[in-house]
Order: structure tokens, then sequence, then C-alpha cells
């Protein structure tokens, strides 16, 4: 597996509420996919385990904004991801799995 890696940056520094704000670099490799650009269902609990080890990164550095590649976030995890941003304060943007019309959309959990 490959090692994930999370760089941070705070946006404003010497602000009341600063906002840092974590990439979270995860492998989205093609054979996840169906042909339809939708994750495999033998993928989806692995790229869920990725994306929680990142989160769980990524609150280790205090950071208080998440953001994920295209296409990084399966569909059937975002009610899981939606708890958890929301018990850790977070807020996550990832793009979403291609829907059924094969439009591919970023999403901003709180």
């Amino acid at each position: 597996m490959e090692e994930q890696t999370i760089s941070t940056v705070n946006l404003r520094k010497g602000a009341i509420n600063d906002c840092k704000v974590a990439i979270a670099q995860i492998s989205v490799l093609r054979r996840m996919f169906t042909d339809a650009m939708q994750y495999k269902p033998e993928y989806i609990e692995i790229q869920r385990n990725n994306i929680i080890k990142a989160l769980n990164k990524a609150i280790e550095e205090h950071a208080n904004m998440v953001i994920f590649p295209e296409c990084s976030l399966p569909e059937k995890c975002l009610d899981e991801l939606n708890g958890y941003a929301s018990k850790n304060n977070l807020y996550v943007i990832g793009g979403l799995e291609y829907n059924k019309q094969m439009q591919n959309m970023y999403v901003v959990i709180t």
C-alpha cells in the first residue's frame, strides 16, 4: 500500500479562529472503478480505511479542513464521513466517484 502524505497550511495565521488545511493525497487508481467510474464493491472498504487514516492524521496535525482528490470519496461512505466530520469539527472537501450520468462532483461535508 502506498504511503499517504498530509500537508498543512495555516491560512489565517494570527486570526482568532485560524484555519488549518490538510491536503490528503490518497491513491485513486483506475482499477478501483467500474467502466462507469463507480467504485467496485471490493474497493469501497479499502478506500474508506484510507480516508479515515488521512482524516486521523489531519486531526493529529490540528487541521480543521481536509481536501481530498477527484474521485476519492465513495458515495456509500458519505453518511459515515458526515458523522466523522461533525464529531471532529472538520470540513471535508473531496471529489465523489462519478454518478450514473457520468458526472463528477465535489462535496463539502461539515
